[in-house]
């Protein structure tokens, strides 16, 4: 995964990383909207439902109480009293009390058509019904059901009944006679279930929506369906009614997911139920979720393409540096347009063309110091023009533009994608090398030169991934002693270049000093490839007669720096290889010692 994502262009490397990042974080806002819309909405629902249900418990309650209120004139009734009265009256005041009795009743009913019966009853065993009904029906047993629900101290009994196929809720309270305060009697009014239906006319329900009135045992007392009227409720909503007195819950109702919610009347104890589809209330969660995902889309859409757009901005000035580097190879100055700004990148592309202006200054000095030696300088002009043109050939191979480009590459690349740490690092390292190349200075001590050497390796360990382990084996007497600057790194540089075909956990460099007589010998070996026996003839012929293979730069790091060595040391010292196939490397190079 790693390998296929390093052979991936910087372009593409950025849209995969913005792409990541723009994705998650429209997933974190997408899920996070939608969660607490969803929440909102339930809440919002959760809140309506329960005024619905407490309005509906207010105006039953009230319902019950007005009638409450409307038959209380009947217990406080003298004929009704005097019929409860054992007091034995004559024939014809029993019947003017039956007739009276009778009119009082007619017209509560009357008045309320919601009265379907109203019901008298003495203890003597005596009663008097409002309306006449051919059906027969036991009042001494139903007389005897109310004397054992109806509280003695006046209260009212309210409780649901069927009565000739027909739902009823049945209010009753017991009444006193004329000459004592013992109940003689009872008088019962049923009101007609079903229109309560009325009450709640004006309230808008969805589709499958209901309400219903259940008591403290379970049954029904009222549903806009008649058929469920008298039923007991399934056994888990009867616990989930029973817990408290208002709460919201999830069951099943005839196999369809419901969401209920209920409060339990002050006045009668029973509970009032709203029940609504649960599909029906997520209805609106249902419509935010597609929303937050088509909003999503767009916005992810919007975002990959200024994206694209952004980092375009970003690579375009990178990709005309590589272009205007593959020039410089063939040896055309050109200098890369420098985009508008002041940001890294543009500082990035005018600190380059300070660098290409500076080498063709200096190849005009050294073409024009040529121009003078063929007129017939003397011969220590030509030796200072030859400094001069080693110079450059190692400040020219110190900023190969291969090496430029990776580095350039690299830092880029680490830019958008790292942490500040490393791409400090990076560029620390590789100020100091321009700085250290720029020296005005011939010879330097060995120590100075191994640092140059660190900051090309960590350099170097970014562009490959990979750290490249070094080993310095130089006793601390020779730091100090002087060798040609620029010397190590090249070397370094061809043992990485050309000794490793891959970076691996098992490469090793290693620099080694030693002293004979009065010569220092400087070795840096690799564990690498090696050449085979006609390349190291090759590379040890070229050294000797000071040329190289223009189509190859293998030696041109060795050669430069052989030249260099001789130029400022004499002829007895300079460059040495050796090497086996498979075994690795060894470039040896040879200065004088002179111990401080």
């Amino acid at each position: 995964m790693k390998s296929w994502f390093l052979r991936l262009n910087l372009f593409q490397r950025l849209l995969m990383y913005f792409s990541a990042i723009i994705i998650s974080s429209l997933v974190v806002v997408s899920v996070t909207t939608y969660i607490k819309a969803s929440h909102a909405i339930e809440n919002q629902v959760t809140v309506y439902l329960e005024q619905i249900v407490n309005n509906v418990n207010f105006q039953m309650d009230g319902y019950l109480k007005n009638y409450e209120l409307a038959t209380l004139p009947l217990v406080t009734n003298e004929e009704i009293r005097k019929f409860v009265d054992q007091a034995q009256l004559t024939g014809f005041e029993r019947y003017i009390n039956f007739k009276e009795i009778k009119k009082e009743m007619n017209n509560k009913i009357t008045d309320r058509p919601d009265i379907e019966q109203i019901y008298l009853m003495a203890e003597t065993g005596r009663s008097i019904m409002a309306k006449e009904t051919r059906a027969v029906m036991p009042i001494q047993g139903f007389y005897q059901d109310l004397q054992e629900r109806t509280p003695n101290n006046g209260k009212i009994l309210i409780y649901p009944r069927m009565n000739n196929n027909q739902f009823v809720i049945t209010m009753a309270r017991k009444i006193r006679g004329t000459k004592t305060y013992e109940p003689k009697g009872i008088i019962a009014v049923d009101l007609k279930a079903s229109d309560l239906t009325r009450l709640w006319g004006k309230i808008k329900l969805d589709q499958d929506s209901f309400f219903m009135i259940v008591d403290d045992e379970g049954d029904i007392i009222f549903h806009p369906d008649n058929r469920y009227l008298g039923r007991k409720i399934n056994q888990s909503i009867r616990e989930q009614l029973a817990s408290t007195t208002t709460n919201k819950f999830y069951e099943k109702w005839e196999e369809k997911e419901m969401f209920f919610h209920f409060n339990t009347s002050d006045y009668t104890g029973w509970k009032i139920v709203l029940a609504e589809p649960k599909a029906t209330l997520f209805k609106p969660i249902s419509v935010v979720r597609i929303t937050v995902f088509i909003s999503g889309i767009i916005a992810l859409i919007l975002a990959l393409v200024l994206a694209q757009h952004f980092i375009r901005k970003i690579v375009q000035p990178i990709r005309m540096i590589e272009s205007t580097m593959k020039n410089v190879e063939k040896g055309n100055w050109e200098l890369a347009p420098e985009p508008e700004g002041n940001d890294e990148i543009s500082r990035l592309v005018q600190n380059y063309n300070k660098m290409v202006n500076r080498l063709s200054s200096l190849v005009d000095q050294v073409y024009k110091a040529e121009l003078e030696n063929q007129k017939g300088q003397i011969m220590l002009q030509k030796r200072e023009l030859e400094k001069q043109k080693v110079e450059f050939e190692a400040l020219q191979y110190q900023i190969n533009p291969h090496f430029l480009y990776n580095t350039l590459g690299t830092i880029n690349s680490f830019a958008i994608i790292k942490e500040e740490e490393e791409i400090s690092e990076m560029t620390e390292s590789l100020a100091n090398m321009f700085r250290y190349s720029l020296q005005n200075l011939e010879v330097v001590p060995i120590e100075n030169e191994l640092c140059h050497v660190r900051d090309f390796l960590i350099i170097q360990q970014h562009r490959w991934q990979k750290s490249i382990p070094l080993l310095i084996e130089i006793e601390s007497h020779l730091l100090q002693a002087e060798i040609v600057k620029l010397s190590l790194q090249p070397l370094v540089e061809n043992a990485i270049e050309h000794g490793f075909g891959t970076i691996t956990d098992q490469s090793k460099i290693t620099i080694r000093g030693e002293v004979d007589g009065d010569i220092i010998y400087l070795s840096v070996e690799d564990n690498g490839v090696g050449l085979n026996q006609s390349r190291l003839i090759e590379l040890r012929d070229q050294l000797k007669n000071e040329s190289f293979h223009p189509k190859s730069d293998q030696g041109i790091g060795l050669l430069n720096v052989s030249k260099r060595t001789k130029l400022l040391f004499g002829n007895n010292y300079g460059i040495e290889i050796f090497s086996e196939c498979n075994k690795g490397t060894t470039v040896r190079m040879s200065v004088p010692y002179l111990p401080k």
